[in-house]
């Protein structure tokens, strides 16, 4: 397992990818358009780290400060990825055009380093219409890392 210094800088390289090619002289490599996560709003995914001893949705809920009225779910890794990264057949993919798949080997690479690099992985999804999505497994003890984004659901 790399130190998590290197996990969560491998995280930010994979949501926000870096343009490798450049010629003698030229500057450092330059940030690639973000990964967007596609719902009626395409929203940019973000690294999150929670210092916390265990996850459940009692215990997000109260990490996030969120009332007791607020919807909160617990769903499975698939249901996140399943749209993004288009390697189940029927299953609907969120990519058309020259660019599908390239987006959805850049989703199947975030996946499998979170799968790879985390136990417990687990999506919750807070709220109703606007949800805030936490990605988030076990990385040690007491340490939580994912990532996050905004899903619009109407």
């Amino acid at each position: 397992m790399p130190d998590r210094d290197a996990f969560v800088q491998a995280l930010r390289d994979a949501i926000a990818p870096k343009n490798q090619s450049r010629s003698p002289g030229e500057a450092a490599p330059t940030t690639i358009a973000p990964l967007l996560y596609p719902s009626e709003t395409d929203a940019p995914l973000e690294v999150v780290i929670w210092e916390i001893p265990s996850l459940s949705l009692e215990a997000l809920r109260q990490h996030l400060n969120l009332p007791q009225s607020t919807p909160l779910e617990e769903r499975s890794v698939n249901s996140f990825f399943d749209r993004v990264t288009c390697d189940v057949p029927g299953t609907y993919c969120a990519w058309q055009g020259a660019d599908a798949l390239t987006l959805a080997q850049q989703y199947q690479h975030l996946r499998d380093l979170l799968q790879t690099h985390l136990h417990s992985l687990t999506v919750y999804r807070v709220g109703a219409i606007a949800i805030s999505a936490y990605i988030v497994g076990q990385y040690d003890p007491t340490t939580w890392i994912g990532i996050t984004t905004q899903i619009v659901e109407t």
